[in-house]
């Protein structure tokens, strides 16, 4: 597989607040998370599926069916 090193930085940054009401209770954490960044240049051992040509009489078989009236 073929792939390129494209960026290496860090993501926006994730604020936890924490918070109990009337107890002044309050933490503040927070970070950022790494990213790697990668484009796939070509991937190999990979054939494309062989897709069937459909036919004119396999075009109307596929043709939505109509509606048939029911006596009640």
């Amino acid at each position: 597989m073929g792939k390129k090193w494209t960026l290496e930085a860090l993501d926006a940054k994730v604020i936890i607040f924490k918070k109990k009401r009337r107890k002044n209770y309050r933490r503040t954490k927070g970070h950022r998370q790494e990213l790697t960044r990668l484009r796939i240049t070509d991937i190999q051992g990979i054939e494309k599926p062989e897709i069937p040509e459909v036919g004119k009489s396999e075009k109307a078989a596929l043709k939505k069916p109509q509606k048939v009236a029911v006596a009640a």
